[in-house]
């Protein structure tokens, strides 16, 4: 996955899924946790850390991320959240 804030920064994230599959009731949602190794490449090209969750319902889910970059090369140590809206087919 490749993601940018379209200004300023930009990152390769290699991640892994464990998913639940859909469960046949149209309330509950399915769902899935991860682990990812992103690679800042903009502004500092920087590895990090990536836990993630997800929820969804067909082919709509929402997706929290948080990424931790260290103390790297006199940068400092960085915390990044968020929170996504994803469609799928």
């Amino acid at each position: 996955m490749i993601e940018t804030d379209a200004r300023a920064r930009v990152a390769v994230i290699p991640a892994w899924e464990l998913t639940y599959p859909r469960v046949p009731h149209r309330l509950v949602p399915d769902s899935g946790v991860g682990v990812g190794a992103p690679i800042q490449l903009a502004p500092l090209a920087r590895p990090g850390v990536r836990v993630f969750a997800r929820l969804g319902w067909f082919w709509v889910h929402l997706l929290g991320t948080l990424d931790v970059y260290p103390a790297f090369r006199g940068a400092p140590p960085e915390r990044l959240g968020s929170l996504m809206l994803q469609f799928g087919i």
